[in-house]
Order: structure tokens, then C-alpha cells, then sequence
């Protein structure tokens, strides 16, 4: 993690922000993105996965079009699981192409290092 970064509440009281990473994906059906996010907090590579949707995505695709529901996954990890964690999207994703994404995002200490702890 990097060197937390102090801000202050709205009442003064400061608080410490550290680094983060969130790992985006969509899926098309609700039972494989609750399969996948139940293998990835079990094997320890995110603390946790949100599962949204659904969602409706427009997309092109092979030359057409293509429109349809898909569900939202967001893993949360520290730095040090990020290239095993989209190791593990790509290998086991059921897209052709899978959509992953990742943002640095800062968190509070405390979240920050809930995370780090159950990736051990």
C-alpha cells in the first residue's frame, strides 16, 4: 500500500485514505457471476465481490450491434492481487473477450486493510 493520504471530516476530525484496487466486469447470467464471485472470495484473490444489475448494455460486436441484460461485478483487492485476480477473469470469464476493468480508488485505512487480510 501506498503512503496513506490525511484528509479532514466535515467536523475537522482527520482520516486516512489508502490505495485500493476495483476490478470491473459484466456477465450475462445472474448464476455465473454468483458462481464466480463465490470462487474468487474463496480462493482468497478479492475480500469481496458486489454483484449489480441487472444492467442493460449496447455493445458492438463481430461487425453488428448487439444488445442485452448483463449483471455488474466489482472485486475489491489491494495491489499485490491485482495480476492474480485478472489471471483468474480471464481464465475462467464465460465471454470470448471479457470486460475487465480497473480503477486505483482510495479507501479508508481500516477498509484498506480489511481487504489486504482476507486475501491472506
Amino acid at each position: 500500500m501506498n503512503e496513506p493520504l490525511s484528509e479532514k471530516t466535515p467536523s475537522g476530525q482527520p482520516f486516512q485514505l489508502a490505495d485500493l484496487v476495483e476490478i470491473t466486469t459484466t456477465i450475462e447470467h445472474q448464476a455465473d457471476a454468483n458462481r464466480l464471485a463465490t470462487e474468487i472470495v474463496s480462493q482468497r484473490l478479492a475480500a469481496c465481490v458486489q454483484i449489480s444489475g441487472p444492467i442493460f448494455s449496447v455493445y458492438r460486436w463481430n461487425g453488428s450491434i448487439q444488445n442485452g441484460q448483463e449483471f455488474g461485478l466489482k472485486l475489491k483487492v489491494d495491489s499485490d492481487g491485482l495480476a492474480n485476480a485478472v489471471a483468474f477473469l480471464q481464465a475462467n470469464h464465460p465471454y470470448e473477450l471479457p470486460e475487465i476493468i480497473v480503477n486505483q480508488v482510495k479507501a479508508s485505512t481500516e477498509y484498506a486493510q480489511w481487504v489486504n487480510e482476507q486475501r491472506k
